[in-house]
C-alpha cells in the first residue's frame, strides 16, 4: 500500500520550508520534521541519505515509511507537512519496530491521540 500522489510531498521548495520553519521531532529510528499548514490535507516525504545504504535499501526503507504513513496520516490531528528522515539503523530493523517508532514519535510532537489506531 503506497502513499497516494496527492498525499506526498514532491517539490524541493516544500522540503526546505519545513526544513526552515518547522520543528523537529527525534525518535531512536527517525527524525521528523513537521510544519503546520493552514490549508490543504496533511502531506508527507522521505529524505533518505546515503548513510541509510546503497539504493536497494534505501528504497525498501522508503517503501516501508510509505506504508507505515499511509496508515496513519489521515489520523494526525491538523494540516501538517511532514518529513520523515530515518537514521542508518532503520534499515536492519523490522516494519514493525520502524511502524512502533514513528507512531512513538508523533505521539510525543502531540499529532497522534493516544488511543488512534489504524
Amino acid at each position: 500500500m503506497a502513499l497516494p500522489r496527492p498525499q506526498r510531498i514532491r517539490r524541493t521548495g516544500e522540503f526546505g520550508l519545513v526544513r526552515a520553519k518547522g520543528r523537529t521531532c527525534r525518535g531512536k529510528l527517525v527524525t521528523i520534521g513537521l510544519l503546520a499548514m493552514a490549508e490543504g490535507p496533511s502531506r508527507a516525504g522521505f529524505a533518505v541519505t546515503r548513510k541509510v545504504g546503497n539504493a536497494v535499501v534505501r528504497n525498501r526503507t522508503r517503501r516501508r515509511l510509505q506504508m507505515v504513513l499511509a496508515r496513519w496520516l489521515p489520523l494526525l490531528r491538523g494540516n501538517f507537512l511532514v518529513v520523515t528522515i530515518p537514521r542508518p539503523v532503520a534499515a536492519t530493523v523490522t516494519a514493525a519496530e520502524l511502524e512502533g517508532d514513528w507512531v512513538r514519535t508523533m505521539r510525543r510532537a502531540g499529532l497522534l491521540p493516544p488511543e488512534a489506531t489504524p
